[in-house]
């Protein structure tokens, strides 16, 4: 097996329908040409959340990845959403038959409430990639889930043949730098995608490719945020306060409201630099700043509870 190299942007594309349901090919295909335009997108993730693949007809997500495989030079990975891993090895072999070349392993809906049995999660990858074919990537729920996955868990996952990566969004930024030193450790050549939003900075400094929905919207922008964090090495953090633009200035911002967030990155010689990709300048006088952190709730100038 020679695994796919994840080591970029793997972006989640949106689904394209026509007005009557069905699904609009052509479209679907000018969207995967885009998005393997750029050097560093490395494989496209299809029929998971993002593209609304647990609501297609199995002819439907067939004939999508068959499209999408036929359109493009790089990995295809597929969603694989079913529950129970006989129900998952036979669709990952009816994907693999397709033209996928991985799988991105959804843990079974009922473990979002009730949690899974011990060894139940083991079980579901090796059976999708001795059965049905696919390379594996490890999904790590959020941590407010039952379905997120202990490290043992984890562990025992990337230690299996076939699996070559996880895409980790456990927004738990404790458990992330506990977790994920002892994945590398345990099995250096596991690739790290994270698919975090709201802890995007401090987790790009630890990874070696973003696994996103939102990739399909921003592809430059993400591409140069990787090539940054790689090229740096540096520390960073996550800043927020306030943005004054006045009324005669506006247009010239993508986002201008009163409070804002940015990032500020230490630079040997110069200290903080401060970066705001949402609107592609450096903080002038007009951003005020309230708080930094790791992250956006270790930043928040405001905490407390409501009761009653």
């Amino acid at each position: 097996m020679q695994p796919m190299d994840l080591r970029g942007l793997n972006p989640a594309p949106v689904t394209a329908f026509n007005r009557d349901g069905s699904l609009d090919i052509a479209a679907n295909v000018r969207i995967a040409k885009w998005l393997a335009s750029f050097d560093q997108v490395k494989s496209l993730v299809i029929l998971g959340h993002a593209g609304e693949g647990t609501f297609l007809t199995t002819d439907e997500r067939l004939e999508l990845i068959a499209a999408y495989k036929d359109a493009v030079d790089i990995p295809i990975i597929a969603g694989i959403t079913g529950e129970g891993t006989k129900v998952a090895a036979e669709e990952a072999k009816r994907s693999y038959d397709a033209g996928a070349t991985g799988a991105l392993v959804y843990p079974n809906h009922g473990w979002l409430r009730f949690g899974f049995q011990k060894g139940a999660p083991q079980d579901r990858y090796k059976a999708i990639y001795e059965e049905g074919g696919l390379q594996t990537i490890l999904f790590q729920y959020p941590d407010a889930t039952k379905a997120t996955y202990d490290l043992e868990t984890q562990l025992d996952i990337a230690a299996q043949p076939g699996c070559v990566a996880t895409k980790n969004g456990v927004r738990n930024m404790k458990r992330w730098y506990v977790e994920i030193p002892e994945l590398k450790k345990a099995q250096p050549d596991l690739q790290i995608l994270s698919c975090h939003d709201e802890w995007l900075l401090p987790t790009m400094f630890d990874v070696d490719g973003l696994l996103v929905g939102y990739g399909n919207i921003a592809p430059e922008l993400l591409i140069d945020l990787i090539a940054a964090a790689r090229a740096l090495g540096a520390a960073a953090r996550y800043v927020v306060g306030y943005l004054y633009v006045g009324e005669e200035e506006a247009s010239a911002f993508a986002i201008a409201s009163e409070t804002h967030a940015w990032a500020e990155i230490w630079i040997d010689g110069l200290g903080w630099v401060g970066f705001d990709p949402s609107n592609g300048v450096c903080p002038t006088d007009r951003y005020v700043r309230l708080a930094c952190g790791l992250d956006a709730p270790d930043a928040a100038p405001l905490r407390g509870a409501v009761s009653g």
